[in-house]
């Protein structure tokens, strides 16, 4: 957040190499319907205007029937480009929430720091929000928060022990976790949170040597799930780095290990929707052609918690990859323009989306009760300078 120079990569985060370009021609949405109050029908539904300023990246989070979409950047850097970062303080801390049955958009209490590309839960009505910076090389701070809807108030809560790695959240049974996002720099515990004492304290250490694109998964029964890859010194090597995982049992004292999996790490992205644990990406790899595998490996897949099995997520009618965050919806994952039906694993094309969507990268985006939620983004194009910032939004609801 402070560093004087950043660099934005292209990260395909779902999309494996032998992926093809992002899908982009699917406009037919142009005419959406306005927003009402009431039943939303079936396909895209244009938001009324919000109060917020155009940005990109903004986060978008689903608690107490509202939208509350908060954060972000308003000073894009394109793909690939060197960008002098924006000074320490002047990202947009204003923040708000939409209200899909009454289709109205609310100001709410301005964020105490700022925030970007946070990690949030939500526990029954509450948002809890662990935002972390690099202040400078191998020092890690942060701030835990949480927001209160009720009283439309934002709280700072106890700042859990950073140590020299990252942390992410995630919620199991109705307690906080936060977990470490790979043991690159040191092995440090993973951690839980009590909201009476507003304290933290470790987990049990996971059974696996030091790993790499780690994730843990809360379910509502309080188990989580671990996923992620041993640490080696050359990933991708002459032997693929598959995801391996175990789970915690919901008293949070005994892993039990996971069969292994034929997944091969490419991106930790894990959601659980219909009673699994799903990495929806698309796309195989096979060591290329130094180090060959001597077979293809699939980026995605899924993990039956109850039956202790991995499932084979297919691929899509059409080889291409896709425009939106993948967002789990109740027996869906929906990563635009597709959806993902759980627990049965088919997927089904999405209505066409408005074309305003189509070339924008950097929208908030969250599953809110019935329908899909996207808001703002940047575009890059020819005539946009550094990025066109966009404050505008839609919803989806799936017909039936």
């Amino acid at each position: 957040m402070t560093t004087p120079l950043r660099r934005r990569l292209v990260v395909a985060t779902l999309v494996a190499a032998t992926t093809a370009a992002v899908l982009t021609g699917c406009g037919g949405a142009d005419a959406a319907p306005d927003a009402s109050a009431g039943a939303q029908p079936a396909g895209w539904v244009r938001l009324p205007p919000s109060p917020l300023s155009a940005r990109e990246n903004a986060t978008a989070v689903w608690v107490g029937g509202q939208v509350l979409v908060l954060g972000g950047d308003t000073t894009p850097c394109p793909p690939n480009a060197s960008c002098v970062a924006a000074p320490a303080g002047t990202a947009p801390r204003e923040a708000a929430a939409y209200d899909p049955e009454t289709a109205t958009w609310s100001r709410i209490a301005d964020l105490p720091v700022d925030v970007g590309f946070p990690s949030t839960v939500v526990v029954g009505d509450r948002l809890y929000l662990w935002q972390q910076d690099w202040p400078a090389e191998g020092v890690v701070t942060g701030a835990f928060l949480t927001y209160d809807a009720a009283a439309d108030r934002w709280r700072a809560l106890a700042t859990p022990e950073v140590g020299l790695t990252g942390l992410a959240l995630t919620s199991a049974g109705g307690r906080v976790l936060a977990y470490r996002t790979s043991h690159d720099v040191r092995r440090e515990p993973d951690l839980m949170y009590d909201p009476a004492a507003d304290a933290w304290s470790p987990l049990p250490q996971d059974p696996f040597p030091p790993m790499f694109d780690r994730t843990l998964v809360g379910l509502d029964d309080g188990r989580t799930v671990l996923l992620g890859s041993a640490l080696v010194e050359n990933p991708g090597g002459p032997e693929p780095s598959l995801y391996e995982g175990a789970v915690l049992d919901a008293a949070r004292t005994t892993w039990t290990r996971l069969v292994p999996s034929d997944v091969v790490a490419s991106g930790p992205v894990w959601l659980v929707s219909g009673g699994l644990v799903v990495n929806p990406s698309q796309g195989t790899l096979d060591g290329g052609e130094v180090d060959n595998w001597g077979r293809a490996y699939r980026t995605g897949g899924a993990f039956d918690p109850d039956g202790g099995r991995w499932l084979a997520v297919p691929e899509h009618a059409v080889r291409a990859g896709w425009s939106g965050a993948p967002t789990a919806g109740p027996g869906f994952v929906a990563v635009r323009p597709w959806l993902l039906r759980t627990p049965s694993l088919q997927w089904e094309r999405m209505d066409d989306q408005p074309a305003p969507l189509d070339d924008r990268s950097g929208a908030a985006e969250t599953w809110a009760g019935d329908r899909l939620f996207v808001w703002g983004g940047v575009r890059y194009g020819k005539g946009t300078g550094l990025g066109e910032l966009h404050a505008d939004g839609w919803t989806w609801r799936p017909a039936g």
